[in-house]
This record gives structure tokens, C-alpha cells and sequence, in this order.
């Protein structure tokens, strides 16, 4: 990845506030209106900044659990945030942000939920409209289990333990009793309000009466383990059991019990790195991935496991299912774009099947927030659900309504497709790039991708290299130029019209410029000598507008030209940019506020009124006055 690397170095600080402040003026403060950007008075014409997201933008947050009550209703949660949705995860609005780091959700039903963190408890019964806070003191809260709003029982130890000790409230976590004859435990789960299991990973304990009295039910072979547990019935309780770790590998079981003492290995996974699967499962059929992910238990013959293959980078996370209760399992392949899986041990709740289709699942992303996915075909296919899926590669707009993108969080060369002015992006097709680095954090700007309609358009690939499209962005082929992706360290694609185009490469072994030139809309490409990158822009674009911007740069400052057709062209500056409608006769100045400047090259306009930007933290604003007022259009 060393073009993104290099691409983002050269972001200015300037870039960087501007896109903060762009973010900061379209977030009301809790409980306020929507605050408007305030503008100073200058001889340009001042932007405004509104807000379009009920609730203010969404930021990057860190989550750590979901939980749906059904296909329609559930909840988000992590590090400050709980995040809910009434339409399947068409919307999702922030119901709390505060200090807590919730790292589990429980839903009752789509009224009664309980999420908790290490350290305080929080309880709605309409909904989420309210959420009640009962801080906890003592030992911080491992993991807990409710069966109403008000009786629950908890995991609780030292921070960073192991394990610890079992724990009932009646009351909504008040107050905690602790369970006698239980310790040492790392899970608890309950069918309902009398049975109910807990165990260490080697112990399995078991409940009939609501927790008054628990008795030993099951004794597992080997090493002790951390466990997870999940109870669908009276009857039958699923157990994940997570080993040792090594070599960027963990070694771990799915067992299972069909009346409730009695356990058996379903699913093992053992490795040269980490040994053998724990709970006597080395013999059981093989498991997702080499480090597990969450398991989730639908009902009693349904349950989905994942898996990660730590050291292959994006793009390897497994899926498998069974359909009866775990005799036989299905395995899908990778799923796509979705870089990680949160830590194995903390992974219990990062997973969520409301029934047998619907499912939700949160994916880490190195360096930036994590991501929710959701499935509607029973995990054959994913798509993200939060936030919602963007370019983070470049864009590029044939008309107002209808553009294209570059990258995805975990796939470089994945191609999106927006046809509600970026309103909403869907994937459409994928570079042909073999062995790509999965994108990485950074946002390498809109040089990386040129559509010159709706159907044709060109763009650059993670190996540096250019492929082109006719079928608007479904299928690509490599254009052959001779050159070998090794020795760059940049590239970048421009076009001043459907005709003029222009791909430059920058040799990383001896830093030579190397230009490539279409007068025919890209059938065709040929060298060109030129003396820089920016003269071999100004070569293709029409000579009016070429003229009139070189001339504004001198007299102003301004750099950066971008074109679309012959009369419209625009230049970034200190502070916005110009923007001419007439080959450079005339230009309006476009301020942005407090006087910020913004990265070269990532503004387009595709008319005189309609212009897009976008931020570094991968927010995009559009205009329809101009660039005079700024909407975001996508978080």
C-alpha cells in the first residue's frame, strides 16, 4: 500500500480541520436543535454547513455487542454508545452517548433490554426512549444474564480476570447476592426464569429452581477453558469453548447438551500454534478458521459459528451452519470485505440471529470504528449495515444522482455504486487484483477513479495499476501498458472530458514521472513526455480553460485544477475554492468558514450548482447552490 501511504502523508493539517469542521457543525449537541455553521463576513460568498442527520452525525465508535428482539428491533453497543434500530437496520439513531463502555446487551423482548459494562447497568422497558443507570461498586461485572428487567444473574471478579464469582439481583442490579457454591465461573445463562447453567470450563453447573440451588452437571475433559455459554430450551445449552492461543492462532470447541447434563463436542478446531481443542473435542468436526469468532444459537437445531484466520489478513472470515442442532454444519465461504472479528474472548455477543435469516454481526476495522453487518439469507451473503457503506478510496459523479466509488473498509478494489446523489452506496464490482493489501485506514482521494458515464470509467487498482469498465463498474480488464506494480510508489488518473485522459505513475526506484495520454474516451492510451504531473494535466484540458487557470494560479495562489467538459472547471485554494462555468472567462470564489483549507482534489463538481467533498474520516458533503451551502450526505 505504499501510493495510500504516500498519498495521505501529503494531507495537510488544514485537511484535516476542515473535514472536522465540516463533521462538528452537522452534530447537534444533545438535546439542542441543529447547529448551523457560523460564517464570517468576507467579500466571497460564505459556505453553510447544515445538518441532515436527526440526532447529528455518527461518529467512529468501538462496539462491542448487538442484540435484536426480532427481525426489526434491536441495539448497538459499545464504548459510549447504544445504538438502536425499528426498521431492520435501515436506520439507527444513538438512544445513549456518555462515559460507559457497554460491552454487552441483553433484549428480553422489543420493549425490555438491559445493557451493562464493567461498572454500571442501564435498563429500558418502552423501547430505549429511556434508559435507567444503576452504578455498580465492587467487583466490575464480567458478563451477565436477565431473565426480566428486574432479576438477572452476573459474572463478576477482579478486572482482567478470568473468571469470578456468581451473582443474583432481584431488583435491576441494586443489589447483589452472591451464589453460594459457584466461583470460578466464566459464563451464565438461563432458558428462562428457573433454568439455568454457568460453568468454568471445566465445571458445568446447573439450576432448576431460579438460582437457589446449583449442582454439578457435567465434568469436562482437559485443560480448564474460557467459556461461553447461550441456552435455547430447558433442555439444550450450547457451550463455546475457547483454548490456548499461538502463532496467531486459538484453538477452540462448540459443544452441546440435549437434555441439559450430558455435553458433546460438535464443532473443534486444534492447531500446530495453539494445541489441541478443549473440552475433549479434537475428534469433532472441524470449525471455522483458526481463532474462533461468536457463536450464536438460534433456536434448537439452528446455530451459526465463525471463524477467523488471524494471519491472512481481510477477507477470512468463515461462517458455518447447522439446521440439526449441530449433527451436520454447512460451510459458506469468506466473507467479503470485513476485515476482523473482535477478541475471542470478548466476541460472545458480537453476534445476533433474531431467527433463522436474519443475523447481525460486528467486524473489527484496524484503525478506524467497528462495523455492523447484516445477512437476510441466513449468512450467504453480508452487507453493512453501520455505518453505512461509503468509498474510502476515491469517488468520482457523472451526473448529480449517479456515481461511483473505490474501496471498502477491507477490500481496496471493491467498486460501489450510488445512484441517490451518495446518499446510499452498494458494491457492484471488484478490481481483478490478486493478493491486494486490504485498505488500511486512509482515504487516497478521488485521483484513484474516473467515470466518464454511466457504464465506462477507469480506475486504479491497490496494485497501482489501471483497469477500465464498460459495463459500469461490474467487470473489469486490465489496460496493458507495459507496466509492473513493484516499482511504483504513485499513481493517479485524471480526465478534463469524455475524451481527455490522463494516467501518471510516479517510478519509486528512480522517482521518473511516467505519463500516459487518451484522446478516444480510454481505447487507446499513449506515452507523453512532460516535464511534471501538472503539465501533463494542463496538456489535455481544453486550452481556454487551461490558460485561464494557469493564470488564476499565478494571480491567486489557487492550485489543483479539476475540469468536467469544456466550460466547467474549478481550482481549490486556502480557504474553498474557484469555481469558473464558462472556460475560465469569469470565476466565483467559495469560501468555506473559519478559514480552513481542505486537500487538493477532493472536491468534484458534475454541474454549475452540484459538487461533492470528501473528508478524510470518509464523510461526504454535497452541494446544489454551488458550493455556497454543504449538506453530508453519507456517515
Amino acid at each position: 500500500m505504499q501510493k495510500h501511504r504516500l498519498l495521505r502523508s501529503s494531507m495537510t493539517v488544514g485537511s484535516l480541520l476542515f473535514c472536522a469542521t465540516l463533521l462538528w457543525q452537522t452534530i447537534p449537541q444533545s438535546g439542542s436543535p441543529p447547529v448551523h455553521a457560523a460564517t464570517r463576513r468576507s467579500a466571497r460568498s460564505p459556505a453553510v454547513i447544515h445538518a441532515t442527520l436527526a440526532g447529528g452525525g455518527l461518529p467512529d465508535y468501538t462496539l462491542h455487542a448487538v442484540a435484536f428482539a426480532n427481525d426489526s428491533r434491536g441495539w448497538v453497543v459499545g464504548n459510549g454508545v447504544i445504538l438502536a434500530t425499528t426498521d431492520g437496520g435501515l436506520h439507527f439513531a444513538a438512544q445513549y452517548r456518555g462515559p460507559l463502555d457497554l460491552t454487552g446487551i441483553q433484549a428480553l423482548n422489543a420493549n425490555d433490554a438491559v445493557a451493562y459494562s464493567r461498572n454500571a447497568i442501564l435498563i429500558t422497558k418502552n423501547g430505549g426512549r429511556a434508559w435507567s443507570e444503576v452504578r455498580q461498586s465492587g467487583l466490575a461485572l464480567i458478563q451477565a444474564d436477565f431473565t426480566s428487567p428486574t432479576t438477572g444473574f452476573a459474572v463478576r471478579g477482579a478486572r482482567n480476570s478470568f473468571g469470578g464469582s456468581l451473582f443474583r439481583t432481584p431488583d435491576g442490579g441494586r443489589v447483589w447476592r452472591p451464589v453460594h457454591g459457584v466461583s470460578g465461573v466464566t459464563a451464565v445463562t438461563f432458558s428462562g426464569p428457573s433454568v439455568g447453567w454457568a460453568s468454568d470450563g471445566n465445571t458445568v453447573y446447573r439450576t432448576i429452581d431460579g438460582g437457589a440451588v446449583w449442582t454439578k452437571s457435567a465434568r469436562l475433559p482437559g485443560l480448564r477453558s474460557y467459556a461461553h455459554l447461550q441456552a435455547t430450551s430447558a433442555h439444550r445449552v450450547w457451550m463455546q469453548l475457547v483454548g490456548g492461543s499461538g502463532m496467531s492462532q486459538t484453538s477452540y470447541s462448540i459443544l452441546a447438551s440435549t437434555d441439559g447434563v450430558h455435553f458433546k463436542p460438535i464443532l473443534g478446531v486444534s492447531t500446530a500454534g495453539a494445541g489441541p481443542a478443549p473440552g475433549g473435542a479434537t475428534h469433532a468436526a472441524r470449525g471455522p478458521g483458526s481463532s474462533p469468532g461468536p457463536f450464536v444459537a438460534v433456536n434448537d437445531r439452528v446455530a451459526y459459528a465463525t471463524g477467523e484466520c488471524e494471519a491472512c489478513g481481510a477477507g477470512t472470515i468463515t461462517l458455518a451452519k447447522t439446521t440439526d442442532g449441530g449433527l451436520h454444519w454447512t460451510p459458506y465461504p469468506p466473507i467479503p470485505d470485513v476485515p476482523g472479528l473482535p477478541s475471542a474472548v470478548g466476541a460472545s455477543q458480537a453476534m445476533s440471529f433474531p431467527s433463522a435469516a436474519n443475523g447481525w454481526l460486528i467486524g473489527n476495522v484496524v484503525g478506524i470504528s467497528n462495523r455492523l453487518y447484516h445477512t437476510a439469507d441466513g449468512g450467504r451473503s453480508w452487507s453493512q449495515a453501520y455505518p453505512a457503506v461509503m468509498p474510502v478510496n476515491g469517488f468520482s459523479f457523472v451526473n448529480p444522482a449517479v456515481g461511483f466509488g473505490l474501496g471498502v473498509a477491507g477490500n481496496a478494489n471493491a467498486v460501489l455504486e450510488t445512484t441517490n446523489g451518495g446518499s446510499a452506496w452498494r458494491t457492484v464490482g471488484h478490481l481483478p487484483v490478486a493478493s491486494a493489501p486490504p485498505y488500511d485506514g486512509g482515504m487516497s482521494g478521488p485521483m484513484t477513479i474516473r467515470f466518464i458515464s454511466a457504464k465506462r470509467g477507469f480506475a486504479v487498482g491497490a496494485n497501482s495499476l489501471l483497469y477500465g469498465t464498460v459495463d459500469g463498474g461490474r467487470s473489469w480488464r486490465l489496460i496493458p501498458l507495459g507496466l509492473h506494480p513493484t516499482e511504483f510508489m504513485y499513481s493517479g488518473l485524471w480526465f478534463a472530458n469524455a475524451s481527455s485522459g490522463m494516467f501518471a505513475v510516479n517510478l519509486g526506484i528512480s522517482n521518473r514521472v511516467i505519463d500516459f495520454v487518451t484522446t478516444n474516451g480510454g481505447v487507446t492510451w499513449r506515452k507523453m513526455q512532460a516535464a511534471s504531473i501538472e503539465a501533463a494535466q494542463l496538456a489535455i484540458t481544453p486550452p481556454a480553460l487551461a490558460r485561464s487557470a494557469v493564470a488564476r494560479m499565478r494571480a491567486s495562489g489557487a492550485q489543483s485544477l479539476g475540469t468536467s467538459g469544456p466550460d466547467l472547471g474549478w481550482l481549490t485554494t486556502a480557504n474553498g475554492f474557484d469555481l469558473t462555468t464558462n472556460s475560465g472567462r469569469s470565476w466565483t470564489s467559495v469560501e468555506f468558514p473559519q478559514n480552513v483549507a481542505f486537500e487538493p482534489g477532493v472536491v468534484q463538481f458534475t454541474s454549475a450548482m452540484d459538487g461533492f467533498v470528501q473528508c478524510l474520516n470518509g464523510n461526504i458533503y454535497r452541494t446544489v447552490d454551488g458550493g455556497r451551502r454543504w449538506t453530508l450526505v453519507a456517515t
